[in-house]
């Protein structure tokens, strides 16, 4: 995983969702808390770390975990309490111990890189 330059828009309108990723490009929903803010960068940033190469998984349910996992590790080790929605949302798309223990090494290299992105900006 190599961190790249990604183009960051606001939207008013996400048609339902608080954000999107598409190929170098995140859109993320006006009016959210800085807390919803960060968790939805996170994941829509691990989609396009995780997502966009040629090892991404076919499984939709797999890519969704994978990026609300990141999102996670990201919120917590921010100060932030993630765990119900995340919990919620990972079970949403059939997120068990088996499914994260497989993903757990994709999950963990893509937070480093959001969090010493977040840590040297910051």
């Amino acid at each position: 995983i190599v961190a790249s330059v990604i183009a960051l828009e606001s939207s008013d309108d996400l048609g339902g969702a608080r954000g999107t990723s598409a190929g170098g490009r995140i859109q993320i929903l006006n009016g959210l808390s800085a807390a919803e803010e960060l968790l939805v960068l996170a994941h829509e940033w691990a989609h396009e770390l995780l997502h966009r190469a040629d090892d991404r998984p076919a499984s939709r349910d797999t890519r969704e975990l994978e990026a609300e996992a990141v999102a996670f590790v990201v919120g917590e080790t921010v100060g932030l309490d993630t765990a119900a929605a995340a919990r919620d949302y990972i079970h949403l798309y059939r997120g068990d111990s088996q499914a994260l223990a497989a993903s757990l090494d994709r999950i963990q290299r893509a937070a480093a890189v959001i969090l010493n992105a977040v840590n040297v900006g910051g």
